[in-house]
């Protein structure tokens, strides 16, 4: 909760009201949950792209703004992610910078949360 308050999310997206995997007993690692608001945050993002970048330049723009900023977060850092998932996250930026949504639309599709 604390960080879905803490993200910048595109304008009208309604944050999910429960994010972590349902509570069955187990135990999952400090961070869990500040991990998936992230990725939650990313598919947002990503579709704001998707949806905007043939007709609203400017909000394509934003959304390209506020995803590179996944670079520097928690989430994406060598402690949380690996090597490979840094670098595809990397060409499909480079992708949508030059209008290509496939890596985008991918992404949503094999690893978006919701």
């Amino acid at each position: 909760v604390k960080t879905c308050k803490s993200l910048n999310w595109p304008e009208g997206y309604e944050v999910p009201k429960e994010i972590d995997y349902k509570k069955d007993g187990s135990s999952y690692e400090k961070g869990f949950g500040t991990t998936r608001a992230s990725l939650y945050w990313e598919a947002a993002w990503e579709r704001e792209w998707l949806n905007s970048y043939k007709t609203d330049p400017e909000r394509a723009e934003k959304a390209l703004a506020e995803l590179e900023k996944a670079t520097k977060m928690t989430y994406m850092s060598p402690a949380k992610c690996d090597d490979a998932t840094r670098e595809f996250f990397a060409k499909y930026l480079d992708q949508a910078r030059h209008g290509d949504p496939s890596g985008f639309e991918e992404n949503i599709k094999l690893n978006a949360p919701e």
